[in-house]
């Protein structure tokens, strides 16, 4: 912005030049309103964790293993896939707690555009994590989406849209979402994802809860 030597001392005095102010960032790196993942980054202020039964680590470098190695996320052009090696795990987007309560009542849903790679053996769960000790229900707030998973063909992109009233209807508590994605699986899979969000499609016009196994 500044030409070698432009610099001043304390007693100078010089006007600076008008600055540009355009950031630069190409429109289709701009994240859409209610993103979670966009354009091969997890956007602010939530951030992407592997976890197992023993913790969960934070996906900070190209190549993340949760503690017992039971899930390997990787981060690419595409956008992040995620491993699970056959001993079960997650993968989650979490950051401080939201209320989706009122969202849900209004219609909005939770979408997710994937990628099968390997198609999963065992039942896939999607859902979410609250503040509240699994939001406040006995199973917490996970759908059973194994039909669709294996039903889409591996290799292509597809999208799946979530209604949050689909949990809000299994007596879900989404006052305190802490983690609005969460997949966890006990056996092998491996899917990627290139968009995660929450997205408003008003009363009426949101898709049916994904069919269950």
């Amino acid at each position: 912005l500044f030409p070698l030597g432009w610099g001043l001392d304390y007693a100078s005095a010089a006007n600076s030049p008008p600055l540009a102010e355009d950031p630069g960032v190409p429109p289709n790196w701009a994240a859409p309103k209610g993103s979670l993942f966009h354009a091969g980054h997890v956007v602010a202020p939530w951030s992407i964790f592997v976890a197992d039964d023993s913790a969960e680590v934070h996906l900070t470098t190209a190549r993340q293993e949760s503690p017992r190695g039971t899930v390997v996320a990787t981060a690419g052009p595409d956008g992040v896939s995620a491993d699970w090696t056959g001993e079960g795990g997650m993968l989650r987007i979490s950051g401080r707690a939201q209320d989706l309560g009122p969202r849900a009542k209004q219609g909005d849903t939770l979408d997710v555009r994937y990628r099968i790679d390997r198609v999963p053996t065992r039942s896939v769960k999607i859902g979410m994590r609250c503040a509240q000790p699994l939001c406040g229900t006995s199973g917490g707030a996970m759908l059973d989406v194994t039909r669709v998973f294996k039903r889409a063909a591996p290799g292509s992109w597809q999208t799946l849209s979530i209604p949050l009233s689909c949990f809000a209807d299994e007596g879900a508590d989404l006052a305190q979402v802490e983690v609005p994605l969460a997949i966890e699986t006990a056996d092998r899979f491996r899917l990627t994802i290139s968009e995660a969000s929450l997205v408003h499609k008003g009363a009426g016009a949101a898709p049916g809860c994904p069919g269950m196994t």
